[in-house]
């Protein structure tokens, strides 16, 4: 059995957990479970491998309030192979090397005897590659609720008496864009390093000529007035914004487009890798995880050799080359000479 008895973060950092497992899962033909009531359940298919979190109690308040390797834990037996991703176990993640992949898991001699329990959040993206048709049937949405949905245009006054107005949905075009915004949380102090803004976006804007613009954000930050001066800059592009408090269904709702353009952010990622999109604009920021020469986030990066992703520079502020990938020593993250 592969099970998964831990998640950190949001819904984004949770679907790492959970395709790692599953990968392992369904290369050593095992069952793959994990605990009921996270927001991953929200997909059809995802929702038949869950348990009742009860079951996991014991070991979430030690992993939860106890960083050393909780080999300790009782109820060990001999069949059970623990994997903790680094900085689980109080270290630090210093380069490709140390992360803990799928490959890595299967090359383990006799793994596909052991009971596999792991820790982490896995989020390199090649190694998921080789299994992005698999993933997506994993991660298949549900049918779209409109009912959940709400539309605005910024307000013509921008902010002065009124923010947005309330408009209606029609359909979606082959040449719309959808921007995945991420706020909120990326307007703190602590995290705004991955905070992306119109002057970013504004590379995508103005490589081709759009129908229609739609942006995606953090569903609190529509009404909350003091993540309105992010938004309101869009404005000259007429955009749509898009508000829905259920993430699977805001997530199914941006997988439609057949462009994408992505902030440097769990959640926006899955939103495209499960897509069919034909482009896909993911960021080669100056700062933040997603940044070629990033130092607090060693061995974590999600870009893929794919054709439909396109990495933006916004250093150079162009949109790389479909070469970009020769370019790149990914093992060690640097240029090649």
């Amino acid at each position: 059995m592969v099970e998964l008895w831990f998640y950190s973060g949001r819904i984004g950092n949770c679907m790492f957990a959970y395709a790692f497992n599953r990968c392992i899962a369904d290369e050593l033909k095992l069952q793959c479970q994990l605990p009921k009531g996270t927001e991953i359940t929200g997909f059809p298919n995802i929702a038949l491998d869950s348990i009742d979190v009860e079951k996991h109690d014991q070991k979430y308040t030690i992993y939860k309030d106890f960083i050393s390797n909780p080999k300790t834990c009782i109820n060990e037996n001999d069949n059970m192979k623990w994997l903790l991703e680094k900085q689980f176990q109080g270290g630090k993640l210093q380069s490709y090397n140390d992360c803990l992949t799928i490959q890595k898991v299967l090359s383990i001699p006799n793994i596909e005897k052991k009971w596999i329990v792991t820790l982490g959040n896995f989020e390199t993206g090649e190694q998921y590659l080789p299994y992005r048709e698999k993933i997506k049937n994993w991660f298949t949405f549900p049918k779209i609720d409109f009912n959940k949905f709400e539309f605005f245009k910024i307000h013509s006054d921008l902010g002065k008496e009124n923010y947005y107005a309330r408009t209606e949905f029609t359909e979606i075009h082959k040449d719309d864009l959808v921007i995945s915004l991420r706020l909120e949380d990326y307007t703190s102090d602590q995290n705004l390093d991955r905070l992306l803004t119109y002057d970013y976006f504004k590379i995508i804007l103005e490589s081709r000529k759009w129908k229609d613009i739609y942006i995606i954000t953090n569903p609190g930050s529509i009404g909350h007035n003091d993540q309105y001066k992010w938004i309101k800059e869009f404005y000259q592009y007429n955009p749509t914004i898009v508000r829905c408090y259920d993430p699977v269904q805001s997530m199914a709702f941006g997988s439609k487009f057949n462009n994408i353009a992505i902030s440097q952010s769990t959640y926006s990622w899955w939103l495209s890798f499960l897509s069919d999109a034909e482009s896909i604009y993911y960021p080669i920021p100056k700062n933040g995880p997603f940044s070629f020469d990033d130092t607090n986030h060693k061995g974590v990066d999600l870009r893929i050799e794919s054709p439909n992703f396109k990495y933006v520079d916004e250093l150079n502020r162009v949109i790389l080359s479909d070469d970009y990938y020769t370019k790149i020593d990914y093992k060690n993250k640097k240029w090649k000479d």
